[in-house]
């Protein structure tokens, strides 16, 4: 049986949700907008990954708690590629910096190979008031530099748009960042 909602498992939970709703509600309102398809495919992941963490940190056996640190590392692997590919969507930089998109993917595909082994996470094992929380392998370290340096890059694209934006598009990217 899963515990009951504490703060963490409540945001998560809660987190997971509104990420299905607004993705959904968005590409159904234009399933043909790029930038539509990019906000559903960021949405999904961090549902998945918002999910699978509340699984595995409510998880009752370890196996359970094994499988949804799988599933959620997986989905955070996607997060910061989709979310480059949504910034690059609603700022019109696509062509400019698909190289960097690109390269991205690369990494990508190198962290989906490595979350199967413990090279990623090593285990997953009791810590604090979590029944199960991951136990870091020797790359996750490169991993949390791919997540944040895609992330801060999408934010300076977003940024750099902003200054170079009209007053209307300018307020409306500050509601986004």
């Amino acid at each position: 049986m899963l515990t009951s909602f504490d703060y963490y498992s409540l945001s998560l939970f809660v987190g997971g949700f509104v990420a299905i709703v607004s993705g959904a509600i968005v590409y159904i309102n234009n399933r043909h907008g790029f930038t539509n398809l990019a906000w559903f495919l960021l949405t999904i992941s961090t549902a998945v990954w918002s999910f699978g963490y509340f699984l595995m940190i409510n998880a009752p056996t370890y196996n359970l708690a094994f499988l949804s640190n799988w599933i959620l590392h997986y989905s955070a692997i996607f997060i910061p590629v989709f979310y480059l590919l949504f910034v690059l969507a609603i700022t019109g930089y696509y062509e400019r910096y698909k190289k960097i998109l690109f390269l991205s993917i690369v990494f990508l595909v190198v962290f989906l190979a490595l979350n199967s082994t413990s090279l990623l996470v090593r285990d997953v094992l009791p810590k604090f008031i979590f029944h199960y929380a991951p136990d870091a392998g020797p790359f996750y370290i490169y991993f949390t530099l791919y997540f944040f340096t895609l992330v801060l890059f999408s934010l300076l694209v977003l940024i750099l748009k902003i200054r170079n934006a009209d007053a209307m598009e300018s307020q409306r990217l500050k509601y986004i960042l």
